[in-house]
């Protein structure tokens, strides 16, 4: 069994319902420790605040799929519904399914992403 037939998709929406709840001490605990080391609370929830400034509130996450990247790492990716705007939810699970990368971005800009 691939850890794509796992659990990825609940998982990846319940990374940024985490978000929207202020919770990153639950996103925290499923992250590599590298990745916990270079994405901080501070720059994560940074970004998050962010797209709320520009989108509203978070609604919901919709047509969720899971995938591998180019380096071989499972992704789940996920389109960010919020009360004015959509945006892109992406993160990077690595063989043991820890996340190795977290991205949010307007959904016509996915050129030239890491995964």
């Amino acid at each position: 069994m691939s850890m794509l037939d796992t659990d990825l998709i609940p998982r990846t929406e319940g990374v940024f319902g985490s978000l929207a709840a202020e919770d990153f001490g639950s996103v925290k605990a499923q992250m590599s420790f590298i990745c916990a080391r270079i994405l901080t609370k501070r720059k994560v929830m940074g970004v998050w605040h962010d797209v709320i400034t520009r989108s509203g509130q978070w609604i919901s996450s919709a047509d969720t799929r899971t995938g591998y990247s180019a380096g071989n790492r499972a992704v789940g990716q996920t389109l960010l519904n919020y009360e004015a705007g959509q945006w892109l939810g992406k993160v990077a699970y690595n063989k043991a399914g820890r996340i190795t990368g977290l991205l949010i971005m307007p959904p016509t800009e996915t050129a030239n992403v890491p995964f």
